[in-house]
């Protein structure tokens, strides 16, 4: 199985001083959990994920399908 390096991240886009309204963007699992954010996504299905973080180091390592989606080639076929 395939392990997603990317995710979405429900957060205010920033475009020079001001911020966009909320909206799902795509950046790599370390800087989405540097973001602050809580709320994130899968790249590919678009379904909730949680990041599980590395058993050696303190950042993210992948993220995890909250429910099983047998449809995505990113889901853990086992959660």
């Amino acid at each position: 199985m395939p392990r997603a390096n990317r995710v979405q991240v429900f957060t205010k886009v920033k475009d020079g001083s001001s911020s966009k309204p909320v909206d799902w963007v795509e950046m790599s699992i370390d800087d989405a959990l540097m973001s602050g954010e809580h709320q994130f996504r899968c790249i590919e299905c678009n379904q909730k994920v949680k990041l599980h973080q590395d058993r050696v180091g303190k950042m993210a390592s992948h993220p995890e399908h909250i429910k099983r989606n047998p449809n995505c080639s990113l889901s853990d076929p086992l959660n």
